[in-house]
Parts: structure tokens; sequence; C-alpha cells
């Protein structure tokens, strides 16, 4: 029986080729392909020729993972951008939080489609072509969804004798230009999301968390055209949307309670990839809404959804080439249990050991200078408790927890959360001990199944923190 979506299919034929339009001191170019029954709105391009107000923002990483709210995102985008897209996606993170947080207004800059719009402050950047500058944006757009007031419109200046050097600012719906008007819709949506978010966190699988959520999206919103269809907003403070609000606010629930979950597009749709049980899924809850069976494309595999998608709309564009992870072939069975092989690496230069079930990631460490140290203990590859990996970009170490309040805590530290490693056994047959050296800079953590090792090190003077996860 197909999952297909049952309800009625509207199509909405959009502009194929790419026009200029001047609208003040701007020239629009608006590239819009054909617009399906799901929903999503392209990127309008505008190239201004006149003056521009400079946001003075610093633009630092560490302060991007210390912000407020930065819970309901994650870096799988921004680590695979390069150098100057991450300085790029960086300004916008930390003009677009101080919009978020504070009540300043906006002025009017014009209208497209009837609709009156205005700019966030201009964000600098360099070493960028065109196409790579329109691309982060659209990267930072899915990946940001607690940015609600983005309507989809970006503006472009740059120099005519260096076009690879310029400045970049976002349109903001014209409803939330008004300092108190967005303060308080800010509060809506988080009010909303917190509220979710509690109900979420009382289960105790990561699966039945990722069930909650998919399941609140689609009982709580109505599959409808609107204003602010192309934003969260839609969902949490409307209760309806099309599927690009579906699938930025089932992101935003996701990476809230520690499910690694990103927002994906193709010519016509968007969904989610979800890393759930150490593999990647697809998960698409505006397809879901309307089935019989509501959980029909939840955790599907790209063999079930190749079969079924017949019309193109989970083929994702080429502006993600690169950037996504591989989904698993097989849909995910949550009553299917196997285990992985931890392997245990050494870098000595820096003291850390290192931890990991991905063959490949060991024998590229292995072969860059550090130290492969075997196998150190068998991991299921789902499990009730999972384990979360951290990573330090200042001191280059990694931290392994499965409290997430601990996750919560070095995120607003500046550390990076890379999601979920491995799981912990529920059998508890293998405790694996955690370990504090006080007095080192990287490898300040130790992790080792081997009781005799934990107790030589607390005996020169490592601090014994006791089990940190279990093994099978």
């Amino acid at each position: 029986m197909s999952r297909r979506k049952g309800f009625l299919t509207f199509a909405l034929i959009g502009i194929m080729a790419i026009q200029s339009i001047r609208i003040g001191p701007a020239v629009v170019r608006a590239e819009e392909s054909m617009e399906s029954y799901t929903g999503l709105k392209h990127q309008i391009i505008v190239e201004d020729i006149g003056d521009c107000v400079v946001t003075d923002a610093k633009y630092s990483h560490a302060s991007v993972a210390n912000a407020i709210y930065s819970e309901y995102t994650n870096d799988y985008y921004y680590s695979r951008l390069s150098d100057c897209e991450k300085a790029l996606y960086d300004g916008l993170y930390i003009e677009c939080q101080r919009l978020l947080l504070n009540n300043d207004s906006i002025a009017v800059y014009g209208n497209y489609g009837g609709d009156y719009y205005g700019l966030t402050s201009y964000v600098s950047y360099t070493g960028l072509s065109t196409e790579q500058v329109s691309r982060t944006a659209w990267i930072f757009q899915m990946a940001n969804p607690q940015f609600y007031f983005f309507n989809g419109i970006l503006h472009l200046s740059s120099p005519y004798d260096s076009p690879s050097n310029g400045m970049v600012a976002l349109g903001v719906y014209d409803a939330f230009l008004d300092g108190n008007a967005r303060a308080t819709a800010t509060a809506k949506i988080f009010n909303r999301a917190t509220q979710f978010v509690s109900q979420i966190n009382t289960k105790s699988s990561q699966y039945e968390k990722e069930k909650l959520a998919y399941e609140l999206i689609i009982n709580n919103t109505i599959y409808q055209y609107g204003a602010y269809d192309q934003s969260a907003y839609s969902v949490f403070v409307e209760g309806t949307s099309v599927c690009t609000g579906y699938a930025l606010a089932f992101s935003m629930l996701c990476n809230a309670v520690g499910i690694q979950t990103i927002s994906v597009t193709s010519d016509s749709h968007v969904w989610n990839y979800v890393n759930i049980g150490g593999a990647w899924y697809n998960v698409d809850s505006t397809w879901g809404d309307g089935q019989y069976d509501i959980y029909a494309y939840l955790n599907i595999g790209s063999q079930a959804m190749a079969s079924e998608d017949y019309d193109g709309s989970h083929v994702t564009e080429s502006l993600w080439n690169g950037l996504l992870p591989s989904i698993s072939a097989s849909d995910f069975d949550p009553n299917l249990i196997g285990y992985s092989v931890m392997y245990r690496l050494y870098n000595p230069n820096s003291g850390e050991h290192f931890y990991t079930a991905d063959g490949n990631e060991r024998n590229y460490l292995d072969a860059i200078g550090w130290n492969y140290e075997g196998e150190s203990w068998t991991a299921p590859s789902y499990s009730a408790i999972p384990v979360y990996r951290l990573y330090n970009p200042v001191a280059g170490d990694h931290h392994y927890t499965i409290n997430y309040a601990e996750v919560v805590n070095l995120t607003s530290l500046g550390w990076s959360f890379e999601g979920v490693g491995w799981y912990s056994s529920d059998s508890e047959n293998t405790a694996l001990y955690r370990l504090y050296n006080p007095n080192a800079v990287t490898g300040t953590h130790h992790y080792t199944e081997n009781y005799g090792e934990a107790m030589y090190l607390q005996n020169i003077g490592w601090s014994f923190e006791g089990v940190g996860w279990y093994g099978k």
C-alpha cells in the first residue's frame, strides 16, 4: 500500500526564467522553480545598488555556540562549510541573534509581490561567489529555524571590481519589523516549543522522543498555506503550515532534546534527515500528515523512499552536494538491536584518547599519526541511553557523556555538539569508567573498561568520576 500523501494536490506554476525587476535602490532576480503542493518557496535574490547599513558585530563561532536558543539547531552543516562560508554563516547568526533578543525596530525596505518587508543589517563576506553566498544563506536558513522572521529574500551588494567580496542581508517579514511585535512573537514561539520539549523529555529513549516530536507536529498542525508558512512560527503559533514549516519545527524539537536533525530540500519540497540509532533516516511529517498510518514516513530508508517518491519530491537539490550524510538503505526498526565494536586511539601530541565505531574514521586518524590501541568495548546500535559526543574547537579535545544537561552547559561554553557517538548498553554488563585529569589542557577526560587502568590513573592524580556508561 502506498505511503503517498492522501490530501488534494495543489500546483502553483512559478517563474522558470530569471527576470530582473527594479524596486527602488535594488534589482531583484526572482529565481523561482515550480512550486508544488508541498509549498517550498525558493530564495529570491536582490542585487543592491544603493547604500547599505552594515552590522558592527564581531564574528565568532564561539559566541554562536554560546547563544540563547542554540539548542534548537546543530553544527552539522556548519562543520562542512569552507572557512569563508563559515565566516559568513557566523556573521548572519550573530546579526539574527541580535534581532531575536532585542526589540529594535526595523524600517520597511520595500515590497515584493505586494508584501512589504525589511532587512537585517548587512554582513560582510569575502572570497565567495554570488552562488556560494546564496547557497550559504540558504543553508543557514534551513539550519536555524529558531530565526523565524526570515521571508526568503536575500540582498547582495558587491563592488563591480571585486565580485567575490561584498555584503549580504536577509529579508524580514513585515509583521516582525516592529521590535515589540517581534518580542511578542519570540515569546509565543518559544513558549510553545518549550511546552512540546517538556513533553518530549518525559520519554526515555531517543526513538520515543523522536516519535513524540513527530506526533506533536502532525497533531497540532493543519496543512494550509499562510503568510508565514516558510517559518516554524506558522506551526508553533498559528497551527497551520506547509512542508517548510513542518520540517523546520520538527528539527527544532528534535535538536532541543539531543537528536541530531537537519532539514533538506528538493526542487519542490522540504523534509528532514534524522540520526537515530547510529544511522540517518528520512523523516517527512508533511507526508505523514493525512495518512491513515501517520508513521508511514517516520525513519524511512533510502530504498523505501525511492520506491514511493515517483515525482522526485525527495531528490535533493544540487546545492546540498558534498554536505549530506548517507541515508540507511533500510527503514529503522526500533526492535532490532545490533552491536558495534568501539575503537580506541591515542594522539601522542595532545595526549587525547579518542573513541569511535567508524572504521573509516579509525583508519584516517591512524594514517595521520594517531596510535591505534585496538578494540575497547562493544556498544549496542541503539538503546534508551545515548552517549553524546562534543568537540572543543579551541583545545582540540573531545568529550563524551550521557548527561544532556552537561551537553547544554558545554555548548554554552563554546563546545561543538557532534550528536550521538554511540549508545550505552541497557544490560550494564561492562562498565566504562570516567576519569578527569585536573592538570591537562587536552585529553582532560579518559574513559576505560579496564578497572585496573582506572585505579592506576587515580593513584597518579586523576580524579575518578565513576561509571560514564556501559558496554555489552
